[in-house]
């Protein structure tokens, strides 16, 4: 009997039920399509992508009952709800599709489109065939259908359009001729810091020069928020004529009054967004309507719609050592290798993300503006390591004894032997002895080793963000060679440094167990900080004898030789922290420029990552010819070895930055989806 009366209930209330389901997540879609542009929460992200997928199902599948379980006494009422079901199916202008790879599905859409269409149009007959009385209902009806069939078309348009392919001839030229200068912010004014509205602005002054990084702009449309406007106060109006106990139900009613007043709060919600958004901002900056301007923009500071604008604030870090000297006998590790989940297990587990901190930004902005465009793309360490400056007297060959690692090895093998190379340095380097020199070498050593690990972690976590072929091989017989390694000699217990990390001790006992094999110094290393040129003796045969002394190819091996000859005496140069960071920047800049477009679209949906935006910075570096020639380690920067001409370094300044990292990303996350 219960179960009886369940289903008679579900029979008498379904399609009430299923297009308040429809509405509510439409409400879900608008509210929190926005966390897509930042690495939100993992429940926030889960109610989002079920909202989406659920989305188009239920309002199909309820489109298609309307008019199979409707009573004859609802057909009056219900011809209002098929359209606006059309409606939801166009979705909200914040999330056309949730995923890039949704936009290649846009075929199947159009197909939706057409049998929806059909559906919607079924139940407008039926209404018409029995209501021929009803003439103001009928109007409105049809008014409704042609906004939900304009709606689901754009939206259909829009999916057809967001293809890298349109990359190559759909850049609205005519448009960037009024932007073609990078955005100067208040000009004139001297230690003026620039607010979140300033910086937005200057987003969308380099928009199209970082959008060329992506695709093409996308078709929208604001027609039918007036169409839906007109049709809505009209259709209030009928419904009031009409409603009452001897009409319609007390409760179709209501739920008309709810899909039209919530239509029409979405489609109000929507405009707003367009009228105040920043895109509004730049539309009228750039055609000098300053008044106008001013008041949008004076709203946007009074509601602080800026706020939660930033797209890239962190990011990630993953550390080989860190994670070959972890405890094995975790329970959790434990259950999920016996469950065949031990290598999803150890990338959730063993990756974490940081704040961006100002010194790595520093560094970014430091290093990028002294390359040309070739040397930031291409370079992956060479022109650094070219740009070294010898003090007199040094052999001056440190270049031909290292150039190995960036242009002999693959771009996957490189980013693995310098990973380990830098913590092996950091750990056995020398600092210097003027407490102001030490801090700034502290700053730099900190960025630098978040660039490392953050590269690292795109190896290990997201390999499609690096160009290929990323070998997952490589990374496991390291990971094997190096947890070996530490099994066997951290067994003594005397050469463990309590005051050390395990990743320390680690480093310590891999730089000795491969530098000191040639070394007849018992303790060479006795204070942890420097080498002996032995050290380097032995990293020149490793370079010269590779096949005998690393026949597998471990880049752990290497690493350990190669950090000997830049801890040695007889590397001759006094910055080799500033060497490290410049290898590491390029390396970032080679990944970024030679990632594909596709991978780079893609992870704009899940927040984006930081060589995106490093791939459009360089974009607007050379739009607007930012970058200047320069050495590494040398104070004049008037000549160049080839005999180019060169000038005073170019600056990126922060607003150019900020603008990419706070703004232009998720604009062009909105492109895509």
């Amino acid at each position: 009997m219960m179960g009886g009366g369940l289903i008679n209930t579900w029979k008498k209330w379904e399609i009430q039920v299923l297009v308040l389901l429809s509405f509510t997540l439409q409400l879900i879609l608008l509210a929190f399509a926005r966390i897509r542009r930042r690495k939100g929460s993992a429940p926030l992200r889960v109610l989002l992508w079920l909202a989406y997928l659920m989305a188009d199902s239920t309002a199909i599948y309820t489109l298609g009952h309307l008019s199979l379980r409707a009573s004859s006494g609802e057909k009056q009422v219900v011809a209002l709800w098929a359209p606006l079901l059309l409606l939801h199916l166009g979705g909200p202008d914040t999330i056309t599709a949730y995923a890039f790879e949704d936009n290649q599905l846009w075929l199947r859409h159009l197909l939706n489109l057409a049998v929806q269409a059909m559906g919607a149009a079924y139940v407008l007959y039926q209404s018409v065939a029995t209501q021929t009385h009803q003439r103001a209902l009928v109007t409105a009806s049809m008014l409704m259908f042609v906004t939900g069939l304009v709606k689901y078309g754009e939206r259909t348009w829009a999916l057809k359009r967001a293809n890298i392919d349109s990359i190559r001839g759909g850049l609205d030229l005519q448009d960037d001729r009024d932007r073609r200068q990078p955005y100067d912010g208040r000009a004139g004014t001297a230690e003026l810091e620039l607010d979140s509205e300033e910086v937005l602005l200057g987003a969308h002054y380099v928009f199209n020069a970082c959008k060329s990084f992506f695709t093409d702009d996308l078709i929208t449309s604001g027609a039918e928020r007036e169409a839906i406007s007109r049709g809505i106060q009209f259709n209030g109006g009928s419904s009031r004529g009409h409603g009452g106990p001897g009409g319609y139900s007390r409760v179709d009613v209501v739920v008309t009054y709810v899909l039209l007043a919530g239509a029409f709060v979405l489609e109000i919600a929507s405009l707003v967004r367009v009228l105040g958004s920043s895109w509004a901002c730049a539309f009228l900056h750039a055609r000098r309507w300053d008044r106008i301007h001013g008041a949008v923009r004076c709203l946007r500071l009074l509601v602080r719609a800026a706020r939660s604008r930033r797209w890239l604030d962190s990011v990630g870090q993953y550390n080989l050592l860190d994670f070959c000297t972890r405890d094995r006998t975790e329970i959790r590790s434990w259950v999920a290798k016996k469950v065949g989940l031990e290598k999803w297990w150890d990338k959730l587990h063993y990756s974490g993300t940081v704040s961006i901190s100002d010194s790595f930004r520093d560094l970014l902005l430091e290093e990028i503006p002294r390359r040309q465009l070739g040397d930031m793309r291409d370079a992956r360490g060479r022109w650094t390591l070219q740009q070294i400056t010898y003090p007199p007297g040094s052999s001056g060959r440190l270049y031909d004894e290292i150039s190995w690692s960036v242009n002999e090895t693959d771009f996957d093998q490189s980013i693995l032997i310098w990973h380990v190379a830098i913590d092996v340095y950091l750990c056995c380097r020398r600092k210097p002895g003027l407490a102001a020199a030490a801090a700034a070498e502290d700053r730099l050593a900190k960025a630098v080793k978040e660039l490392s690990d953050y590269m690292f972690f795109l190896f290990v976590v997201q390999p499609h963000m690096l160009p290929g072929p990323v070998r997952s091989t490589r990374y496991d017989n390291n990971c094997d060679g190096l947890v070996a390694l530490w099994q066997r000699l951290s067994a003594d217990h005397d050469s463990m440094d309590p005051t050390l990390t395990p990743r320390e001790n680690l480093a310590r006992l891999l730089y000795r167990e491969y530098r000191d094999k040639d070394d007849d110094d018992p303790d060479p290393d006795s204070d942890g900080r420097r080498a002996s040129p032995a050290a380097a003796d032995f990293s020149v045969q490793m370079t010269m004898e590779e096949e005998d002394n690393n026949p597998h190819g471990l880049a752990y091996i290497d690493a350990a030789g190669l950090t000997g000859l830049l801890l040695s005496e007889r590397s001759g140069i006094p910055d080799v922290l500033e060497m490290i960071a410049g290898v590491w920047v390029e390396m970032l800049c080679y990944a970024a420029r030679h990632c594909t477009e596709v991978s780079h679209a893609k992870q704009l949906s899940s927040g984006g990552e930081l060589v995106t935006a490093m791939g459009m910075l360089v974009e607007y570096t050379a739009r607007y010819d930012l970058h200047p020639h320069g050495r590494l380690g040398s104070e004049d920067d008037s000549s160049m070895e080839n005999g180019e001409p060169s000038g005073a370094p170019a600056e990126v300044s922060v607003v150019d930055i900020d603008s990419i990292s706070e703004g232009t990303g998720g604009e062009i996350c909105e492109e895509y989806i």
